[in-house]
């Protein structure tokens, strides 16, 4: 218990320093000119846009055999779906702090502490067990509903409706 402990501290320090630049990158790109332009969007719009895209960005990665060693094909639906499950989460940390560098940590954290997470957690099937399988999936989605319960602003904000364009169209 004190090795996993020690492990996730370390996670958190690494988000903060090694990871920070690198999980930033992503993040321009994701919570930062992304959450931009959907703006006038609800949550729930951008969440459901975002995710997908986000998962399907890793594609690369996931068909050479990262995250899902030999499910290159099922590893990218996976992905797509794990990443979708963490948009609201990442949506939500965005929104309230208005900016990409709390997005950029958790992503950090989240990244620094998935091969801890698997170390503990050997003997499942990576598509189940692993930390972006569909364990990753169902925490994603109770840390989600936790966050639409107790964030009434987040929440009006997230099922809002869509805000009306204000361009004209020609």
């Amino acid at each position: 218990m004190v090795l996993l402990a020690g492990a996730l501290v370390s996670s958190v320090f690494a988000a903060c320093t090694i990871n920070l630049p690198f999980m930033l990158g992503e993040e321009l790109g994701w919570r930062g000119y992304l959450f931009h332009r959907l703006r006038e969007r609800s949550g729930l719009q951008r969440v459901l846009f975002t995710g997908p895209v986000w998962g399907l960005w890793h594609a690369p990665l996931i068909a050479v055999g990262h995250n899902y060693p030999g499910y290159p094909v099922a590893g990218i639906g996976a992905m797509m779906v794990f990443c979708t499950a963490l948009a609201l989460l990442f949506d939500w940390t965005r929104f309230r702090s208005g900016s990409i560098w709390s997005s950029g940590l958790l992503h950090g954290i989240i990244n620094g502490s998935a091969g801890v997470l698997a170390l503990f957690l050997g003997g499942g099937h990576i598509l189940v067990g692993s930390p972006a399988g569909l364990s990753g999936v169902l925490a994603g989605l109770l840390l989600g509903a936790v966050i639409l319960t107790l964030d009434g602003t987040y929440r009006r904000a997230f099922l809002a409706q869509p805000m009306a364009s204000t361009a004209t169209r020609t």
